[in-house]
């Protein structure tokens, strides 16, 4: 797949070199396109997802050794956590892009961090509230949302405008994107299920399944 070539006639948004246009896309594609990506990079993919992970098994082994992490460690750890995953969503998105990735990228995302941040504590709300209101408003939000995340990472847009963004680059994709967030789950729990160690690779293998949804689905790479 390479950048797809854009028609004077085509409505865009257009900022840091790449047009944001919705676009439908069937599954398969998407999954196929991850799959090589995945094979091509699946060292540095895993190695990040490796790194990222590490806050999350700091504070599991503390929970195993029956430790309890006082408010700001806690807060630390999720900090970090937030942090690194910016910068995993980064890399994702250069490798799927053919642009130069390196293990540094993990820690290029002080930029983006408080507008993530932002954007984290207005979804952790939404979602309450939809799972407060029988559950199917916080899956709606998901299925339509998700892109919101990349958006401003990828600095194409700030939290506000990032989700008007997202709605319309998902509603064309509702059926893809459901089908992704089972496909997504399923591998997590396959990758667990191999004495742990295999969630290291699945971990890589979604985090650029979700970042060739975001590129396809708004346009930014095509496939043949």
């Amino acid at each position: 797949y390479h950048s797809p070539p854009i028609s004077k006639t085509t409505k865009a948004v257009k900022l840091a070199g790449y047009s944001v246009i919705p676009t439908a896309i069937d599954f398969e594609t998407i999954f196929y396109g991850a799959v090589k990506v995945f094979y091509k990079n699946a060292l540095i993919l895993s190695a990040t997802a490796l790194i990222c992970m590490l806050p999350s098994i700091a504070d599991s082994i503390y929970r195993v050794a029956e430790i309890e992490l006082d408010a700001i460690p806690q807060i630390l750890l999720n900090l970090v956590q937030i942090y690194l995953s910016i910068g995993q969503a980064r890399l994702a998105i250069r490798i799927c892009r053919g642009q130069t990735a390196t293990f540094s990228t993990v820690f290029s995302g002080s930029d983006k961090f408080l507008p993530v941040i932002l954007f984290t504590f207005l979804a952790y709300i939404a979602l309450t509230l939809g799972i407060l209101l029988l559950v199917l408003p916080a899956v709606l939000l998901l299925l339509y949302l998700w892109p919101s995340y990349f958006l401003i990472v990828d600095d194409h847009a700030d939290v506000i405008d990032s989700l008007s963004m997202a709605k319309d680059i998902c509603t064309p994709n509702v059926l893809t994107t459901f089908l992704l967030g089972l496909t997504s789950i399923a591998i997590l729990i396959g990758g667990l299920l191999i004495c742990g160690v295999g969630v290291i690779p699945a971990t890589g293998f979604v985090s650029v399944l979700w970042a060739v949804s975001y590129l396809a689905m708004s346009g930014q790479i095509s496939f043949e």
